[in-house]
């Protein structure tokens, strides 16, 4: 009877340990589980707040860029940001003694600009057939997207094409509802004949 009470207890003692052992194992489970959770939500939120702060300082930068303009009388290069209209011109290829056709050539007419030097550059530049009074020339227009051709010193008779998007707000430009942009015109130390659509432009970029 003794050894049956005996046997009894351990079992009783063994269920216990086991019914023990099991809620250890199920809530140490729990807490990795969380632990898991709680890393993943971490990271996801690190990586969000990373973009955030790749996305502000990119517009930060853009934001100092705007408003310092480069451009030097020294060099006639150099970055200037200016807020304008476009007019559209059409120039007949005889005129131009070209072969290349009509075409429909823009003007930029800048309004405002922080460079009194690229102003001073265009002034000095009358009389040349892609620069016109506080104009710039900025290429023709092929199909509603602007297309130019330039030289700098980097690269000779350059084609370059304003994207579709830039190319509409440009466009649709007015006296009413001005566009700003960022010119760049690279250091050019040669001497060619030009297109019909070429512009003394490098590069141009629209201003959101």
């Amino acid at each position: 009877m003794e050894e049956k009470s005996n046997i009894l207890v351990i079992l009783l003692i063994i269920v216990i340990i086991s019914i023990g052992l099991g809620g250890y194992i199920v809530f140490e489970k729990k807490i990795n589980n969380n632990v898991s959770l709680d890393s993943k939500e971490i990271e996801k939120k690190q990586i969000i707040q990373d973009k955030e702060n790749k996305k502000k300082k990119e517009e930060e930068i853009k934001k100092e860029e705007k408003v310092n303009s480069t451009f030097s009388l020294i060099d006639e290069a150099g970055i200037a940001y200016v807020e304008g209209y476009v007019e559209k011109e059409h120039r007949s290829g005889t005129m131009y003694f070209s072969d290349e056709g009509d075409v429909d050539y823009l003007l930029f007419h800048i309004v405002n600009t922080d460079s009194n030097d690229f102003l001073k550059w265009i002034e000095n530049s009358k009389g040349n057939s892609f620069v016109g009074d506080k104009a710039i020339g900025i290429g023709c227009l092929n199909d509603n997207i602007i297309e130019y051709y330039n030289s700098s010193d980097e690269k000779e008779d350059a084609q370059y094409r304003i994207s579709k998007n830039d190319s509409e707000k440009i466009i649709n430009s007015t006296k009413d509802n001005l566009v700003k942009l960022k010119l760049e015109r690279k250091v050019y130390t040669g001497g060619s004949g030009t297109p019909m659509c070429y512009s003394h432009i490098t590069n141009i970029n629209v201003i959101e």
